[in-house]
């Protein structure tokens, strides 16, 4: 079992928890080094923002090297972003979270979280768990933020978390025609998050006086059904990493008429690496995707020019 989801979601919770407790600020501040002074629920709220795009964005860019696409970072740095939590418990298993089998760990451990949860109400800042949790969060999303040092604080307004790239750039496409719907259910490491679609049409016309079309990609590129959609496509390759979250919503199997488009699938692979310059340290998966790639693209070029 991998605890470390189980623990972030904890910590996120925590987190999200002490935006009704004042006292606890200062500590939050201390911990993750922030610019300026948390003092309002927003803070908190931006400060999550921020470190759990820094979590999407090291799933997203997985790569087997250190890379700077966005930030610098190790390489694999997701199995380095766990690497603080290691020594630190499961208290309750949560079912989504670890397990389907409805087990709710030991009387044991249900007493401890539940004084863990008294205490908190009733102390003034957090409880040493807490600490213990948020601590292990800073130096875990450091891998993303501040692997180099690059940054002397925490930005709480940088809650794009994009780095080298211009995240609102993305926004403005994100109001017009090319809105990605992006939830988190309940089994995630992040705190549950339900697409409002009012509540973004409201965001994005006070923003940039833009309506969202919501429905313009799939009119106009496809997608209510694969099959039926993409049949006619022809000389397409559908790359898809399976390190990359955006996978989801990718073409991940052949659906052409003629066989010409073709989807690969390439195992550890992260966003885009088929696409990135060849390093002795790709998978082996990759540099035989880069191959079926090429060998494709020439055959395309040599039958249109005959």
């Amino acid at each position: 079992m991998e605890k470390s989801p189980v623990l972030i979601r904890e910590t996120f919770e925590v987190m999200m928890d002490m935006k009704t407790r004042s006292d606890t600020w200062a500590e939050l501040d201390r911990i993750f080094n922030t610019c300026t002074a948390i003092g309002s629920e927003q803070d908190i709220e931006y400060l999550y923002e921020h470190l759990s795009n820094g979590y999407l964005y090291m799933a997203m860019t997985d790569y087997p090297y250190p890379a700077n696409f966005l930030e610098p970072m190790p390489a694999w740095p997701v199995a380095e972003s766990v690497k603080p939590f290691a020594n630190i418990d499961v208290l309750l298993k949560e079912p989504s979270m670890i397990e389907s089998d409805n087990v709710f760990g030991s009387a044991a451990d249900r007493l401890a979280q539940k004084l863990n949860k008294t205490k908190s109400t009733i102390s003034n800042g957090p409880t040493t768990r807490e600490t213990d949790l948020l601590t292990a969060l800073s130096e875990s999303t450091q891998v993303y933020f501040n692997y180099t040092g690059q940054y002397p604080c925490t930005n709480l307004s940088d809650w794009e978390g994009t780095g080298s790239l211009d995240g609102y750039g993305w926004n403005i496409l994100a109001c017009n025609q090319l809105f990605m719907p992006t939830g988190m259910g309940e089994e995630s490491m992040f705190i549950p998050l339900v697409i409002d679609y009012e509540a973004n049409t409201e965001m994005c016309q006070k923003l940039y006086g833009l309506t969202p079309d919501y429905k313009w990609a799939l009119d106009y590129f496809g997608g209510y059904n694969i099959e039926r959609d993409f049949l006619a496509a022809t000389n397409v390759i559908w790359s898809n990493g399976e390190l990359d979250p955006w996978r989801a919503g990718g073409l991940n199997k052949n659906v052409s008429a003629d066989g010409s488009s073709i989807a690969l699938y390439i195992e550890s692979g992260a966003h885009h690496l088929d696409l990135r310059p060849p390093n002795v340290d790709d998978p082996a998966t990759v540099t035989e995707a880069r191959d079926i790639e090429m060998a494709n693209i020439l055959k395309w070029i040599a039958e249109y020019q005959q």
